[in-house]
């Protein structure tokens, strides 16, 4: 089932290895408010697009879907998950969206 508790799930684990990598100061919050990207944003480009790939890997693994949030980033005007809250939306739209085959 893919319900919101899952999706934090997978995002969590991704900072948490994320997590593993970067010095004390410098670790990902999981309060739903950080700021990943953007003036204040936690995560370089590059760490973005460590954070996508595996964000996808996971959803892939558990629940068989091929997500391409990458090209989200570079097609929506604004991005489409700039905190942690919007990313668990974003993430749990596009996962019921390809779990009801549309």
């Amino acid at each position: 089932m893919i319900d919101e508790q899952t999706v934090k799930e997978i995002i969590h684990g991704v900072i948490d290895e994320l997590n593993q990598q970067f010095s004390s100061g410098h670790q990902i919050d999981k309060d739903s408010g950080v700021i990943l990207i953007g003036d204040g944003g936690v995560l370089d480009s590059l760490g973005l697009t460590n954070f996508i790939v595996e964000i996808e890997q996971r959803s892939e693994e558990r629940f068989g879907a091929t997500l391409n949030l990458a090209e989200d980033i570079m097609s929506e005007g604004d991005p489409p998950f700039d905190t942690l809250e919007s990313l668990y939306r974003y993430l749990l739209a596009k996962l019921r969206e390809t779990d009801n085959g549309e």
